[in-house]
């Protein structure tokens, strides 16, 4: 590492060099404005997004599936982790998530070391324009909720669309029109 490189990687949170690191490197930048935090006992390494044929982009087709990944490291024995990703407006309104508690997904215990890919794959019905994706690893340990590692507005995510509708959400209603006679 040069000197002009080594004050980059300074500048960097944490989380961007650790996916930098790790070999990780998204074809767009993390948020500079991202907010991160938790006890790291197990921590997001980094994260991804693809489109339907595996391509790393920060832009989706809307109505086409579209997947999330997050590479987590386990720094402890952790039972019952919970994973999640939520996706807001620009405006900051929470508009669709879920976690691996809510979809009653059992997810492994980790130990020390351990690292995990969990992935997230759906249809990117939301209207076209701008979104901030959060990723999140809490769980509960002796009954108290703990936060691992929080990624609050982690990246953007573009969705193009030659069809809008009003709202966030695309019902993909389908529309039929009689003569009544």
């Amino acid at each position: 590492i040069d000197r002009k490189e080594e004050k980059q990687a300074k500048r960097q949170p944490a989380a961007e060099q650790a996916i930098r690191k790790e070999g990780w490197i998204t074809p767009f930048e993390m948020n500079p404005g991202a907010l991160e935090y938790g006890d790291k006992r197990a921590e997001m390494l980094g994260f991804l997004v693809e489109d339907a044929n595996g391509l790393q982009t920060n832009t989706i087709e809307k109505g086409a599936e579209f997947t999330l990944k997050v590479r987590v490291q386990f720094h402890t024995k952790i039972e019952d982790p919970i994973f999640a990703f939520t996706v807001k407006d620009m405006r900051g309104t929470e508009i669709t998530g879920t976690n691996t508690m809510f979809e009653r997904i059992t997810t492994p215990t980790g130990e020390d070391g351990d690292i995990y890919v969990v992935s997230y794959t759906q249809r990117a019905d939301l209207q076209g324009g701008e979104y901030l994706v959060s990723f999140g690893l809490t769980g509960y340990s002796g009954g108290d909720f703990v936060v691992y590692h929080r990624l609050y507005d982690a990246c953007s995510l573009v969705v193009v669309s030659s069809k809008n509708t009003v709202g966030f959400y695309d019902m993909n209603s389908e529309i039929a029109i009689q003569k009544e006679e």
